[in-house]
Parts: C-alpha cells; structure tokens; sequence
C-alpha cells in the first residue's frame, strides 16, 4: 500500500460519524478512568475487551480515544491526592501536590494538561513518519531476525523490570509456559491439557490473563488501601483552585517552551527503546530538569511549576512513541504496549512487515485517532476538570464494585465460558500475590503475548536452516542482539539512576513537607 493511499483511507475512515463518535466516547472514559487512581490499565481492558465485537477499524478508534488522554487526566488524583493516576504521573506528585496545598491547583493542571498535549501531538505525528521508513527496514527481515527481535525484546523488559531482573526474565518465563496450553499449532494434538479439562484445548484467553494480572489486583488495592481518602484536600478546595489559574499554568508552559522541548525529545527516545516504559521517563526527565534549569535545585521539590512541564510533556510522548516497535516489529514496550498487542492480535492483525506492507491505512487511522483524542481530552479537561475532579474524590468502597461487575462481565462475554471466570479467580490471585511481593507484571503478559509469535518463527528457522546456530549468526540478527543489548544495558543505567533520583526527590519534599507542617503548628500554637 502505498503513503498517498494509506493516508487517504485512513482519512477515509475518519470520515465516517461512527469513528468520530468512538474516539469522542473512547476519550471521554479514558478521561474518567484515569482521574481514579491506579485505574487507568483496568479501564483500558474493559474497553478493549468490549471492542473487539465491533468494527474493527471503529474498535482501533475507540481504544485510541481512550488511551491518548489517561496521561493527561491522570494528573488530577497526583495534583490533588497526592496519589499518582499511574506509574507515568509519580514525579508530578513531588511539585504538583505543594502546589494544590498552595491553593495553586489550577495552575499546576493547566500546566500540566497544555504540556501533554504538546507531547502527545508531537509523538503522533512522529509515528505518522517514522512508520513509512520502518516497513522498508523490516522487510529485508527473515524468520531469525523476528525470532531473535522477539526473545530480545522480552530479555529488554525484563533486565529494566525496578531492578529485578531475575524476577522479570522469570516472570516472562511463565508467560510463555500458560500460552503454549492447548493446541499444539503444528501437530493439532493436546498440548498439557489434562483429558478431564477440555477447556483449555483453545488456551487461554489473553483477556482474562491481562484482567486476572493486572485489573483486578489494581481494584482489590484501592479496596485496601483506601487511597482516595488519604487526603488533607477538600473537593470544595479543590474545585475553587482549579478554576483560578488554569490559564496561568498554561501560560507557564509557553514561557517553558525549552524545557517542553527537551522533555518530549527525551519521552520520545524512551518511547522508542522497548522496555523503559513512563515509569522510568518520568523520573528522567524531572532529574534533568532540577539540573538543568536555572535556580530548579533549590525550588524543585517545593511547589515548582516547571517540576510539573517537564514530567507531563514526557508521558505522553513516551506512551505514543511506544507503539513504533509495537507496530513495526510486534513488540511491546510495557504493560498498555501489550494489551495493545493483543488487541490487535484478536482483531486479526499482525503487527510487523505485513502490517505495514498491507495494513498501512491503519496506521495513519491510528495517527488521526490520537491527534483528535489528544485534542478534545485537552480542551475537556481544561473546562470540566471540575466535574472529573470529583471522581477522584469519590470513595474506592462505591467506585470499586462497579468496575469490578464490568470486569466479570468483560471477563464471561469473551468466550461465554463459566470456566472463565473460575480461571479469572486464579489469576487474579496470582495477580495480586506478583503486585504484593513486587514482582514485575508487565514481562508476564509480554511472554504470554510473545510466546505462540516466538513459536511460529521457530519452527519456521528450524525448518529452512541446519540449525538454530546458523539461523542466528546471520549479521542482521546479530546486529539485532548488539542493538539489544546495549539498549538493555543503558535501560537498566536509567532505570537505576531514575530510581536513586526519585528517592532522593522524595525524601527532600516529605521533609518539607514535614517542615511546613511543623511551621503551621507553631503559627497555631502562637
């Protein structure tokens, strides 16, 4: 398929009201989920699941509508609660929160909202050209160098996974080990199915392991924790800072227009590397920032707007770029990257060279989604974040059940199985004990992913070539590895040095924090 027709078919299928409607709704929840804290992953599934029933290119919008704006929204429970919407939204929280005690939460969100925007706008249309050059570079791929792209990308994510390497290449491992259940692909015969289990002749579902593993332990931990509570800001409060110096924070943005640059520049590059994830970009790029600009060692940390600018124009940038390698080679950068995967796995699309040899207007349909939703969530936030913000006010005791009878459903509907749902129940135990014990998830539902694609080129290699050995001595799958592991080595150096600034970050803002508290005591007493 050639540009000038992929663009237009994917204009095309804009054209239609039904799309348009898909990526307004999909915005919309999207907004709504991640303004709940820790909700953004669960809310996604529970659209993708959904969606799949739909059109397929009508079910690619919707999923683009929602994922684009929960970056954006999930600032809201940061600002706040002090709670992060996400792993991408943590190092808001060290600036943001003083501010919003500060009576300055408008202008922490207004910052924060235009800022994602930039990043988000720029990562799209960065995929828009970057995707046409990706299929010629992946077509002069063979079976060893997918194979070899394959087992580097899940080694990628598991060497970054917080520093637990082991756990993450053993995570992945167990991945890979529930996704060859079933049928054997190229003898048709059982494959550890016990002969009493019919069930499992078709495997396992990629929806209920991705709720099981990732939903519901996120449900059953705002149950726990009670997390919206935990909170010294009334929604009455709240609401009146939002409305004053929305405008102004916005502002600060433009008159930080280098410090977005190099933000987005940096959430792109970690985008791209399979692996790092926001997590890690957020971290990043809140470090450079208190280094770099002017007087920032002093005042990060204490109610800074540009300890805001910096990490917000990077998630977005991040979370768009890491769909370049999901597209183009079929591999996920992190968790969302994965359930995207699967996503467009069960709409019947492949990611990689036939992807962009064949499927091209898919790609700018994608492209065109998330311009849009970035577009729209932007201008809703800034005039609703009133109305969203009370959703992160509300207590997890009344939100929880609900999210939780949609998951069960999603969870049944996939295959109309009772089975399902008793398998859903191990899971998410599973689930919850990895999150409780700290071992990573994200390498989990890769591997299951990956597993039957790693499979396929396998036995595709061991068929046409003498041996494994010989396969991947090739120079273009050796310099695939070289790639990769540099990339995984340099992961982990940011990873770790991320962390150490995080900790060090956060120790200084809770002891000032405790210094105000302690300061507003004596004025009391006084």
């Amino acid at each position: 398929m050639g540009i000038l027709e992929a663009v237009i078919g994917g204009l095309e299928a804009m054209a239609d009201p039904i799309v348009i409607l898909a990526i307004l709704g999909g915005a919309l929840v999207g907004l709504a989920s991640g303004a709940l804290p820790a909700t953004g992953l669960p809310g996604i599934i529970v659209l993708i699941s959904l969606a799949v029933y739909m059109d397929p290119k009508v079910a690619i919008a919707l999923a683009m509508g929602m994922a684009a704006p929960v970056q954006s929204s999930d600032t809201l429970p940061s600002v706040l609660l002090g709670v992060p919407g996400s792993v991408s939204s943590q190092a808001t929280i060290i600036d943001g929160y003083p501010m919003a005690r500060q009576g300055r939460a408008g202008e922490a969100l207004g910052a924060a909202y235009l800022a994602s925007l930039i990043g988000g706008v720029v990562a799209a249309v960065l995929i828009a050209l970057v995707m046409p050059m990706a299929r010629y570079v992946v077509n002069v791929f063979a079976s060893p160098e997918f194979l070899v792209m394959g087992v580097m990308g899940i080694v990628v994510v598991a060497v970054v996974s917080g520093g637990a390497m082991l756990k993450g290449l053993l995570a992945a491992t167990v991945g890979m080990a529930v996704a060859s259940v079933g049928t054997d692909p190229g003898l048709g015969l059982p494959r550890f199915v016990p002969d009493s289990v019919p069930y499992l002749l078709d495997g396992f579902n990629l929806i209920i392991v991705v709720i099981g593993i990732f939903a519901l332990p996120e449900i059953m931990g705002l149950i726990i924790e009670n997390r919206s509570i935990a909170t010294d800001v009334s929604p009455e409060d709240a609401i009146r800072d939002i409305n004053e110096g929305r405008w102004k924070g916005m502002r600060a943005v433009m008159q930080n227009k280098f410090l977005v640059f190099r933000s987005v520049v940096l959430g792109v590059i970690v985008g791209v590397m399979p692996g790092i994830g926001g997590s890690v970009v957020d971290w990043l790029t809140y470090a450079q920032a208190r280094a770099t600009e002017k007087g920032a060692a002093e005042t990060f940390g204490t109610g800074d707007i540009r300890g805001v600018i910096a990490p917000e124009s990077a998630n977005n940038a991040t979370s768009a770029a890491q769909l370049i390698p999901t597209l183009a080679l079929g591999i996920p950068g992190g968790a969302y990257q994965a359930v995207y995967l699967g996503f467009f796995l069960l709409l019947g699309y492949q990611p990689g060279p036939r992807f962009l040899n064949d499927s091209m207007d898919i790609v700018f349909l994608i492209v065109f989604s998330l311009l849009l939703a970035n577009v729209f969530g932007t201008v809703l936030l800034i005039f609703l974040s009133k109305y969203f913000a009370k959703i992160a006010f509300v207590s997890p005791h009344i939100l929880a059940p609900i999210i939780l009878a949609i998951l069960l459903v999603a969870a049944f509907t996939s295959r109309n199985s009772f089975w399902d749902l008793g398998f859903l129940m191990v899971v998410s135990l599973f689930g919850w004990h990895m999150k409780r014990y700290g071992w990573p998830r994200p390498p989990l539902i890769i591997g299951f992913v990956l597993g039957p694609i790693l499979e396929r080129y396998l036995g595709r290699v061991l068929g046409a070539y003498d041996s494994l050995f010989a396969a991947i001595a090739r120079p273009p799958s050796l310099i695939i590895i070289a790639v990769a592991l540099a990339i995984a080595f340099y992961s982990a150096k940011l990873a770790r040095e991320s962390k150490a600034s995080a900790g060090l970050l956060v120790e200084k803002v809770e002891t000032g924090i405790a210094e105000q508290n302690v300061d507003a005591a004596e004025g009391e007493s006084r």
